[in-house]
């Protein structure tokens, strides 16, 4: 199978979702904001080391929608899979790919709905 993730390749959790897969024998990809290899896993830079704030100010990702969609479209994923809703999950919308699965991680579904009503739709 091949899947492509959308998230994180320095967070850990990340991390281990793609190893589990290419140990599996699947080919694995995963498109990021922030740079970190990942032995045996195709990883997509696509940001400036961006952090994602989670009190709001993300325009800067979000203007990297249409790299991340001719991306996904040249990897040709059997599956998207995009962790955290509220930035690389709403990134995985806005691409349009179908099969897409968004992985929530607790925060993002328990305290950012919270503050404030766009985020609240969001989630």
């Amino acid at each position: 199978m091949n899947i492509c993730f959308l998230g994180d390749a320095a967070s850990i959790h990340i991390r281990r979702w793609c190893e589990f897969f290419r140990d599996k024998g699947d080919k694995v990809s995963i498109i990021s904001f922030n740079k970190a290899e990942i032995p045996g896993v195709e990883v997509y830079f696509v940001g400036d080391n961006l952090n994602i704030n989670g009190d709001g100010g993300n325009i800067s990702y979000l203007k990297k929608t249409r790299v991340i969609k001719k991306l996904v479209k040249k990897i040709n994923p059997d599956i998207v899979n995009a962790h955290y809703l509220t930035s690389y999950g709403f990134i995985g919308t806005l691409i349009n790919y179908k099969p897409l699965v968004v992985s929530t991680w607790g925060s993002d579904i328990l305290v950012t709905p919270k503050k404030n009503k766009v985020y609240n739709a969001l989630t």
